[in-house]
């Protein structure tokens, strides 16, 4: 399921099974690692499992429309400046 089936055909990410994965380096951005996959939902949902960094990261709240908030970029951006290397 965490495997691209599309790998070659678009050029910005990768999709499995359910989620988007990160299968190549130039679908990485600020944060995340290969092999890593990742959602959002339309509630105002969305996860991230990074396997390379042993993380799942969930945030989850019930708010439509979302009002421009990026509450739930946020949370994914604290818990990856959580990690002590």
């Amino acid at each position: 399921m965490s495997e691209d089936h599309v790998e070659g055909k678009l050029d910005n990410t990768g999709y499995g099974l359910g989620f988007g994965v990160i299968s190549q380096e130039r679908y990485l951005t600020e944060l995340g690692s290969m092999g890593g996959y990742y959602w959002g939902g339309l509630c105002f949902t969305s996860f991230v499992i990074d396997l390379k960094e042993d993380m799942i990261a969930v945030f989850m709240a019930q708010l439509r429309p979302t009002g421009e908030l990026n509450l739930d970029s946020k949370v994914i951006h604290l818990a990856y400046q959580a990690i002590e290397d």
